[in-house]
């Protein structure tokens, strides 16, 4: 979990003044969701209600236009911001929410059943899910969401330990060769279909996924 809070925190300063307007915004008062539901897009208000018993918060809503914005800051000389830009092209939109807690117990399975349930949406598929006691993690999942086509125009992930939960949605044409290029930005583990290596740190989490 901390991998994948310390590498929204790193994506978001990637986009430097474009991505600290648009957190400011959202942790305003006076913000307002951005409402671009369809194909891709997990509408994550739900999650909104735990804030109040949260002593961390990370909101991030960045649509097309930002994410456009953001690319033009990265240079194209650095190889990892060069993977990033490459991959931003597609998108329509990131969504994050990161909410840390001071004990256990103060969020449960419940709270993210409103999400769940947009996850069984014909066109979700659930490629990765992951169950581990070891520090970091407990519970992740990664879903994809596919096109008529055969293509893919979503992916979301779920991140859940006692004391945190995090979900990043990417909405927009995700280039899975890309995201492997990504290990560890934007709370992207390295996906390969069959056999999934996840490099958390000094670790290696092997599991096995259904193929989508």
């Amino acid at each position: 979990m901390k991998i994948l809070v310390s590498a929204v925190y790193k994506f978001v300063l990637a986009f430097s003044f474009a991505f600290s307007f648009v957190v400011a915004c959202a942790l305003a008062p006076s913000a307002q969701t951005i409402n671009a539901p369809g194909g891709g897009r997990v509408q994550l208000g739900s999650l909104d209600r735990l804030a109040p018993k949260a002593v961390e918060t990370v909101n991030v809503e960045v649509d097309e236009s930002l994410l456009r914005i953001g690319a033009s800051l990265l240079e194209s000389d650095d190889p990892e911001e060069k993977d990033i830009k490459e991959l931003i092209v597609g998108l329509k939109g990131v969504y994050v929410r990161v909410l840390g807690f001071k004990s256990a117990g103060e969020f449960a399975e419940g709270d993210l059943a409103p999400i769940r349930e947009q996850l069984r949406a014909p066109g979700w598929t659930r490629i990765i899910g992951i169950q581990s006691h070891k520090e970091g993690f407990e519970n992740a999942e990664v879903y994809l969401s596919r096109t008529q086509a055969g293509g893919v125009d979503g992916l979301f992930i779920i991140a859940v330990d006692p004391k945190q939960v995090a979900v990043v949605n990417l909405v927009g044409s995700v280039d899975l060769e890309k995201l492997r290029k990504l290990e560890g930005n934007l709370g992207i583990p390295k996906v390969n279909i069959g056999n999934v290596k996840i490099k958390t740190g000094k670790r290696n989490v092997t599991i096995t996924t259904k193929k989508p």
